[in-house]
């Protein structure tokens, strides 16, 4: 949610308030996340993480290979998106000229669709537990087909189209 809504958020203050806004905003809303946390939840005393569960090593979990699987489709479905998000802004300026505002809000047609495959897939898997091998995979391939129209996109109309592509495989991966 957060990576989705944030260059939006960031982009809009930025074209509309200044440089300065954003931070402003940010460090506003991490003090007072860090009141509510100390105010919500309690710390843990020595005593009652003795009794809280151990939980099993990483390397035994990372040894099952259907867990394996899943990490690796975890990190593969979600390189794109790591690609994009740092770098997407600077590409549209010098492609396509766009605007402060434009780059910024870039993502935020995208959120729409990854909440619209979280759905799906929670509906779909609740259904037909047996294919949620084929939803991930589906997944997969609209990811890769999307992330290679990216390129092709000359406008910022365009460019919505795969990334909202990218953004629903996620979803679906996830």
């Amino acid at each position: 949610f957060g990576s989705l809504v944030a260059p939006p958020f960031g982009g809009i203050l930025y074209e509309f308030a200044g440089k300065k806004v954003p931070f402003i905003v940010l460090a506003c809303i991490c003090l007072a996340d860090g009141i509510l946390l100390l105010t919500v939840i309690k710390p843990f005393s020595n005593r009652t993480r003795e009794n809280m569960p151990v939980g099993t090593p990483i390397y035994k979990l990372i040894m099952d290979p259907y867990i394996a699987v899943v990490a690796g489709a975890l990190t593969v479905c979600n390189i794109p998106l790591a690609f994009l998000e740092p770098t997407i802004s600077n590409w549209m300026e010098t492609t396509m000229h766009s605007s402060q505002w434009e780059m910024g809000i870039t993502w935020l047609p995208a959120f729409f669709p990854h909440v619209l495959g979280v759905y799906l897939t929670v509906k779909l898997a609740a259904k037909h537990p047996h294919l949620q091998w084929f939803y991930g995979a589906l997944g997969m391939v609209i990811i890769g087909a999307s992330s290679c129209t990216v390129p092709a996109c000359k406008t910022f109309g365009q460019l919505i189209a795969p990334l909202c592509g990218i953004c629903f495989g996620i979803a679906l991966v996830d």
